[in-house]
């Protein structure tokens, strides 16, 4: 009798889709489905020149509105996504903290639920710079706002253009101390740290100018403690933006007052007043108190819980004028 001998077959295109869909589902083969979910969700990708992983961290607002929303249905008897709300469509954002600290405009956006696509944070101390790190990994970091020159600027519009960013924002307050009423040796507006007010206003009008080019929408605000009159004139002079003045003590129990200049003239809304005046509009916050628990330690009370009393911006001595 005759050896039988295999010879290869052509494989259908049924075949080969069945196969493939083995492959895929080969993971699934060693997968233990009965175990208990993971709380974490990881995703990772691969090139030819480097890979990533990433894990998630916690619900975005977004995310928890969403479970709500699940948890609602459920209890009603409705089927979720037949009921899902449509969701609030944001303008993508760019966030160039100057004088960044901490990270103080990209926290303030996260608090307003704002879509930040690309943060960029300018800031010279190590401590500071690893806290936002920390916070938001992928930050874009500048450790000296002189390094923010007119190419790399250009360079920042043209990576949020090619990342549908719709408005950028940049804010900062730049160094206090030169101008500061409470510093006895102030030099004014034209020393070393207070005088990178300059570098503020060159920065914003790079920024505005690119913004304009290239179709985005552009706000500004730069910030300072309140300071003598000759000084507050001569930053206005340069700068060409309307100033405010204002505190936080209406809706805060700190003093603080401070000058705000922004690209945009404020318009009064509910919580915020506008009194207009020569040389600068003076503006008041107004809202409920946070309660003293918030930042007290578990069984002290703070005896200063009058509506009249405020802490002041700064608790030490500082030598005065």
């Amino acid at each position: 009798m005759p050896e039988q001998v295999w010879r290869p077959r052509a494989v259908g295109a049924q075949a080969k889709s069945e196969l493939l869909g083995l492959c895929c589902l080969m993971p699934l083969c060693g997968a233990d489905l009965k175990a208990e979910m993971d709380r974490v969700v990881t995703s990772s990708d691969a090139s030819m020149t480097g890979l990533g992983v990433s894990r998630t961290v916690g619900l975005s607002p977004q995310g928890i509105e969403f479970c709500r929303h699940l948890i609602s249905c459920s209890s009603l008897g409705a089927s979720p996504m037949v009921s899902l709300p449509s969701p609030k469509i944001q303008p993508r954002i760019l966030a160039l903290g100057l004088f960044d600290g901490i990270g103080g405009l990209r926290r303030s956006l996260e608090r307003l639920e704002a879509h930040v696509v690309y943060n960029v944070s300018v800031e010279w101390a190590p401590r500071a710079q690893r806290v936002v790190r920390e916070a938001w990994p992928g930050t874009r970091e500048f450790g000296d706002i002189r390094l923010l020159t007119r190419e790399a600027i250009a360079q920042l519009l043209d990576t949020a253009v090619e990342l549908r960013i719709q408005v950028c924002i940049t804010a900062g307050g730049f160094p206090c101390q030169d101008v500061s009423l409470l510093n006895k040796f102030r030099a004014g507006a034209g020393g070393d740290r207070s005088g990178l007010f300059k570098e503020w206003i060159r920065v914003s009008q790079l920024f505005l100018s690119g913004c304009l080019s290239r179709g985005l929408l552009y706000l500004g605000v730069g910030e300072c403690t309140i300071m003598t009159q000759a000084d507050a004139r001569s930053i206005d002079q340069q700068c060409q933006w309307p100033r405010i003045e204002l505190c936080s003590s209406g809706a805060s129990r700190v003093r603080r007052p401070r000058n705000y200049w922004t690209s945009r003239q404020l318009t009064p809304k509910p919580g915020f007043d506008i009194s207009p005046r020569a040389g600068a509009s003076s503006g008041r916050l107004w809202g409920p108190l946070e309660p003293t628990e918030m930042w007290t330690m578990p069984g002290w009370a703070w005896p200063l819980v009058t509506n009249e009393a405020r802490l002041p911006t700064f608790t030490w001595a500082i030598p005065r004028a």
